[in-house]
Formats: structure tokens, C-alpha cells, sequence
């Protein structure tokens, strides 16, 4: 059974009916590993995004906690898409295809732009400010659930993605004991700071900035998009999950100066605590190891060798970085 919805255009049409939206276009969207996604234009030449969840994911509840608080940072000013009701006054859409399968769906604005680029610098202040102002409201929502709870399914995420690398065959099995041995330190690192790790400013963050869920439009962010990774974690968490993507696709020749524009954007709202620079450089590398394994060498049909190489390599800088 496919949990990944691949409707027709005929069912795409009747879900957007329930919008009271006519299509003139619709075309499948190829960003995103689980949720399917299609750009729509419509009979007034509005643009706009529909998105189905993946089935057997997520519940109901925490996709609408997902949309309750991202309504909330947009209120606030954070540039992120709204979302449409359809026309019973709900954000979220159940449907049924032609194979009686259920599904849930929202409809959000399309927001024009370019996915931003690693190259883009001049954009790091920017979107670290967007980030800390995101920290400060994520920090003030309620429910706050355990965050020991949550913090360890990121350890888990971690475990899981190098079983099933370790499982895979890779040519140079010297990568495999480089690669595990940065895992075993890392784990380590997280058991004996994991009282410190509980004692951090903590709230609601994304998780998963990369570069397609980053608008760029004249030269500023537009949109930031794809809350699916929405958790109650460390706030430094965050911000190391977002300093590893601008870390891992520039020349290590530009990492002093991409480290000063972030702090330099995210300080004017929000400063970092001394616990919290202390244990950014362990996020960054528990970031750089699990997405080693997922991106590098589960996801692939092959293993993409020479970038998991990298990952192996700039795990020890990681490790030194001074914040």
C-alpha cells in the first residue's frame, strides 16, 4: 500500500472544489521526501500550494497544532504562507480517492520566489533574526511537552538512520568504523551533558531548514515553509540544525565568516546563553551524523561516498568550534 498520495488530476480537482477553487493548472511539486505536493493555478490565476499528507504518519491532532502555531509566527510577522479554509471553516481537509483511501490536505499561498542557495551570505543575518524571533514565540506556546521526551527521539532518529547504514555495503569499509565511531562519541557527549541538555531554554521550533524551505525575493526571505519537523526542543537545537546546512555546503574557508553573520542576526533578538554555546557544537555534529546516514547513504541507490566523506571529516571540526 502507498502512503504517499499520487491522485489524479480529476481527484486533485474535486479536493480543491471543497476549497471553492477551479483549476486551470495543476502541477506535481518534487521537493519533499514525505508529503505530496502540488502547485495550483486557478480560474483567477491565484497561485496556490496543495499539500497531502503522507498517511500513517501523523495524527490529526498534531497536524493541527502544526497549523495552530504557525499561524501564530505569521500573526507575528514571520513570513510564512497562510493557510486557506475550505468551505465548511476548516483548515484541514479529509477526502477520500477514488480507492475509498483517506487522506488530509491543506491549500496554502504560493509564495514566488528562488529556494535559497548556500552561496547567498548576505541572507544568513536575516534569516538567523527570523529564526531567534521564532525562538521567542515558540518559547511562550502552550502545551510544553517533556523535553527530555523529545529530545531523545532525536537521539533515537540518530540511532535508527546508522542501523540502517551500517546495513548497507559501502567499498571502503574504513568509512563504516569512522562513521560509527562519531556516533558512539556523540551518544556518549549527549549521556554525560544530557542533565544540562534538560536545564536549556526550550520551545517550539522547524528542525529542517534547508534550502527548499527557504523563499528568496529581492535579495530577502519571502517564505519559510515545511513545518512537518515542529517540535518542543532545546532552542540551540534548532539553531545547530540550521548552522549545519550553512556549514555543510560552503568551503570550510568561509565557515568563520558565516558563523559571525549568523550570531551577528540572531543576537539582535535573542542571545545565546553560555549553556547554549557550550552545546552547539554537540547539536551541529548530532545533526552532520544523522543526516550522513539518511542523505548520504540510505536515501541514495547508491551511497554517495564522497559527501559522506566529507561529513566524516568535518565532524572533528565541528567538534572544536568555538561560539
Amino acid at each position: 500500500m502507498n502512503n504517499k498520495f499520487q491522485g489524479s488530476k480529476s481527484e486533485i480537482k474535486k479536493l480543491l472544489a471543497l476549497y471553492g477553487l477551479k483549476s486551470k493548472s495543476i502541477v506535481p511539486i518534487k521537493d519533499g521526501i514525505i508529503n505530496s505536493s502540488f502547485f495550483v493555478l486557478d480560474s483567477e490565476n491565484e497561485e496556490y500550494v496543495l499539500r497531502v499528507y503522507q498517511r500513517g504518519t501523523r495524527a490529526d491532532r498534531d497536524i493541527l497544532n502544526e497549523l495552530r502555531i504557525t499561524a501564530k509566527f505569521r500573526q507575528a510577522g514571520v513570513p510564512i504562507p497562510q493557510t486557506l479554509k475550505n468551505v465548511k471553516g476548516q483548515i484541514l481537509t479529509k477526502f477520500r480517492d477514488s480507492k475509498y483511501n483517506q487522506w488530509r490536505a491543506i491549500v496554502m499561498e504560493f509564495i514566488t520566489g528562488h529556494h535559497l542557495k548556500s552561496n547567498e551570505h548576505s541572507l544568513i543575518s536575516e534569516f538567523a533574526g527570523f529564526q531567534a524571533q521564532m525562538h521567542e514565540l515558540g518559547q511562550q506556546i502552550l502545551p510544553r511537552p517533556n523535553l527530555k521526551s523529545s529530545f531523545n527521539k532525536m537521539a533515537v532518529w540518530l540511532k535508527e538512520e546508522r542501523t540502517k547504514a551500517l546495513l548497507k555495503k559501502l567499498p571502503d569499509s574504513g568509512l563504516k568504523q569512522k562513521y560509527e565511531g562519531i556516533v558512539q562519541d556523540i551518544l556518549l557527549e549527549i549521556k554525560e551533558r544530557e542533565k544540562e541538555i534538560w536545564t536549556l531554554p526550550a520551545g517550539y521550533v522547524h528542525l529542517d531548514y534547508d534550502s527548499n524551505n527557504i523563499i528568496v525575493s529581492d535579495r530577502h526571505i519571502r517564505g519559510i515553509l515545511d513545518f512537518d519537523d515542529l517540535s518542543y526542543q532545546p532552542l540551540a537545537l534548532d539553531s545547530a540544525f540550521s548552522l549545519w546546512w550553512w556549514l555543510f555546503f560552503n568551503p570550510i574557508l568561509t565557515h568563520t565568516q558565516i558563523l559571525r553573520r549568523y550570531r551577528q542576526g540572531y543576537t539582535k533578538r535573542r542571545h545565546w546563553s553560555t549553556m547554549e554555546s557550550q552545546l552547539l557544537p554537540l547539536f551541529i555534529r548530532l545533526r552532520n551524523a544523522t543526516l550522513a546516514a539518511l542523505l548520504f547513504i540510505n536515501l541514495p541507490k547508491g551511497p554517495d561516498l564522497k559527501s559522506l566523506k566529507k561529513a566524516i571529516k568535518l565532524d572533528s571540526l565541528f567538534k572544536t568550534l568555538k561560539l
